[in-house]
């Protein structure tokens, strides 16, 4: 998700935290728990940084090694080792552990209910797993983990039961997402018939989600508004094949290697140029009203030399889709 939002969940786990009695034992290191869980809870994403390098380096390592099985024992050391050093060890520490831990475990789950992904399954694979249950920013989630922090820090309410009721509510709310986009996934693909890959996607309105299902010559896209299927436009398959010279020239650049190591369905189109050709590679996961807005251009002049290459989103930040 966003930093925001994983800000503010780490901030509304130190409140499920302080149900813990060896932590709510000593409230003259609060501050420390708070710190302590805010920085497990944004840790994985510190990897932005590879941004610098530009943006076929952060497709290729964001969401990757700092969110395998490993980087969950590692990054609640870093704060266990320096409440360690301040306090000594003894069992709040050893309950903080746990608790960061639960904070960046929490980060990686909520990462992988969206539809980017995360390859939360490093070592053992570099599978990208996407279970596209919630947007990347979740109004509903952000409001109500915003009102219970507030309040809390107003005095107004205790942790407990504040925070357990809180995550509770917020775990039924994505398992019942979780179970209307199963539904709508499994009547698209008998609506459309879908011969290929099917996908439904959140949106930020709680009852809209887009859709998209492969027939034989083109992919079908669409929104679910209450309720109510509808079709908003078609994207016709390339006759392109990856056999085609441009398109093996394309894969040569830096900007694809990163794309199709991320990308689950791949659809590329060549277009001829005055100057020679250009490659577009697409992820069909991410339509929006019959467009593919998010892939790889890749520009040749006439002797298949690579000219430009560009990867990332062709759309307004407004426009969707909301991954």
């Amino acid at each position: 998700m966003d930093t925001a939002s994983h800000v503010l969940f780490g901030a509304t786990m130190t409140g499920l935290a302080m149900t813990d009695p060896a932590i709510a034992a000593h409230p003259e290191r609060f501050g420390f728990v708070l710190a302590a869980m805010v920085l497990s809870s944004h840790a994985p994403d510190f990897d932005t940084v590879v941004r610098l390098r530009g943006r076929s380096a952060y497709l290729r390592w964001h969401r990757g090694v700092t969110h395998s099985i490993p980087a969950l024992f590692a990054w609640p050391l870093l704060p266990f080792l320096a409440y360690a050093y301040a306090f000594g060890t003894d069992v709040a520490g050893v309950h903080l552990y746990a608790w960061c831990f639960a904070a960046v475990l929490w980060h990686v789950v909520l990462d992988a209910l969206n539809g980017y992904g995360v390859q939360c399954l490093r070592p053992f694979t570099r599978r990208w797993v996407h279970l596209d249950v919630l947007t990347l920013w979740d109004p509903f989630l952000f409001a109500i983990h915003g009102a219970a922090l507030a309040l809390w820090a107003a005095g107004a309410v205790e942790p407990y039961p504040t925070f357990p009721a809180l995550y509770a509510l917020t775990f039924l709310y994505i398992g019942l997402r979780g179970w209307r986009r199963r539904r709508w996934l499994q009547r698209i693909r008998e609506a459309f018939r879908a011969e290929g890959v099917c996908y439904v996607m959140p949106c930020l309105h709680w009852w809209r989600w887009a859709f998209l299902a492969e027939r034989e010559d083109r992919f079908v896209s669409g929104f679910i508004r209450d309720g109510r299927v509808e079709v908003a436009g078609t994207v016709m398959k390339s006759a392109s094949s990856e056999t085609d010279p441009w398109v093996q020239a394309s894969k040569s650049a830096d900007a694809v290697d990163a794309f199709l190591g991320f990308a689950a369905r791949a659809h590329v189109d060549v277009r001829e140029t005055e100057e020679g050709c250009e490659v577009r590679w697409s992820d069909v996961r991410f339509h929006f009203g019959g467009k593919l807005p998010f892939g790889v251009e890749v520009k040749f002049d006439r002797d298949r030399r690579i000219v430009s290459e560009s990867i990332g989103w062709r759309k307004k930040v407004w426009e969707g889709p909301y991954v």
